[in-house]
């Protein structure tokens, strides 16, 4: 494991490998229909890293396989884990249940492996071209070179919130943040934008909120989505983002996608877009009185108002319901974290499915079950396998699986 303190350019030391460890819905029945284990194999893991906390998985492009990293942000500074990706059992500490066999209780929440102690986490670090963006315990927000070496503030977001950040063309850089501002009507969360290490501008529209926000590269350029949770609604906005000859920050009109029901400020959501076609919007949230699950809200050439949902519904409500997907690949896959029943109490599962055409969810397997999950990360491999990254109770773990026919 290594900091990003080693010189411009250079590889990170790593040190010792971690070694322990339209208006639609789907069937009611689909959130079950993924039998444990069936349809991803795995490969590898799970291992149980000796950091915890939300996870970056990353690669570089011109990498081999084997240069695959993990980031967690400690304290505003990227540390890298360069894990040993062995073939391992389940560690039966983990809390963790195997495809098919049944689920443990999850262990007392008392650090994770290596001795770390159990602490608040900080949001996950993001990286685009050749910079790395992580926040501090107080907000700060700071772009350092990747391999290493000092970067200044660049945006000073709200403690414990999540960024976002994607390469833009010409070698510049998009952050996406949330902030508190003073307003007429008192304190108001909201998205803004950093181009490079240029001032922040609003991302989100006047009297709009923000409780999450996410970009993704999309058409030469990139596709912003926030989330303002509220207690009578949650308004789902998207909007373009580009960059003007003289290297100005360009945004599209605002839309609002899908207006949801009833929100709360832990309520997240995910882009997910393939190689072509369109982008869809990803919010696990209530369809209604009586149904949860996640809604699929489709982007085409540009965001519009008022889009249509397709829904995959859980057994029951979930929150937080963490969920990821892929970006940049074909099929898209998509990791969430469900109840496995209806009934009060079930256990959680970490789901792995792919969404088609349409936006609808295929699910292709429960990869593990456990009493909570937190964070969840997924990213495609070379080869077309999938990593996968969780925390949970007892720490946090990665694995790989090869999705079959």
């Amino acid at each position: 494991m290594a900091d990003a303190a080693v010189p411009d350019g250079a590889p990170p030391d790593a040190a010792a490998p971690d070694a322990a460890a339209p208006d639609a819905a789907a069937p009611d029945a689909a959130a079950a229909a993924a039998a444990p284990g069936a349809g991803c194999k795995l490969r590898r893991g799970p291992l149980s890293l000796s950091l915890r906390g939300p996870a970056l998985l990353w690669t570089p492009d011109e990498a081999a396989r084997a240069d695959f990293r993990v980031i967690f942000n400690r304290d505003g500074v990227a540390q890298h884990v360069a894990p040993a990706l062995g073939p391992l059992a389940v560690p039966a500490s983990s809390g963790l249940a195997a495809p098919g066999s049944p689920p443990r209780d999850a262990a007392p929440d008392a650090g994770a492996a290596g001795g770390e102690p159990a602490r608040a986490s900080w949001p996950a670090c993001e990286v685009a071209s050749r910079f790395v963006f992580c926040m501090d315990h107080g907000g700060t927000i700071r772009r350092t070179p990747l391999w290493g070496g000092e970067g200044p503030p660049i945006g000073a977001g709200r403690r414990g919130t999540g960024i976002s950040a994607v390469p833009l063309p010409g070698g510049h850089t998009l952050l996406a943040f949330l902030s508190d501002r003073k307003t007429s009507e008192g304190a108001v969360t909201q998205a803004f934008a950093v181009l490079d290490d240029k001032p922040a501008v609003p991302l989100s529209e006047e009297g709009s909120g923000a409780t999450f926000v996410a970009l993704s590269p999309w058409k030469g350029g990139a596709l912003a989505m926030y989330i303002d949770a509220r207690s009578a609604l949650t308004p789902v906005h998207a909007r373009t983002v580009g960059v003007t000859p003289e290297g100005k920050l360009e945004l599209g009109p605002d839309a609002v996608l899908f207006v949801g029901d009833a929100g709360e400020s832990r309520l997240n959501g995910a882009l997910a877009i393939g190689v072509d076609g369109p982008a869809f919007v990803l919010l696990p949230a209530s369809k209604d009185m009586s149904a949860f699950g996640m809604a699929a809200i489709r982007i085409d050439q540009a965001p519009r108002d008022d889009m249509p949902a397709v829904w995959s519904l859980y057994p029951n409500g979930l929150s937080p319901a963490p969920i990821a997907a892929t970006q940049g690949v074909s099929p898209i896959h998509v990791a969430r974290v469900r109840p496995v029943a209806r009934e009060p109490g079930s256990p959680h599962a970490l789901e792995l499915g792919q969404l088609d055409a349409e936006g609808r969810f295929q699910p292709r397997c429960l990869a593990v079950e456990g009493k909570s999950f937190k964070h969840v990360a997924i990213e495609a491999d070379r080869d077309g396998s999938l990593w996968i990254a969780y925390t949970t109770a007892s720490g946090t773990f990665i694995e790989q699986r090869a999705l079959g026919p």
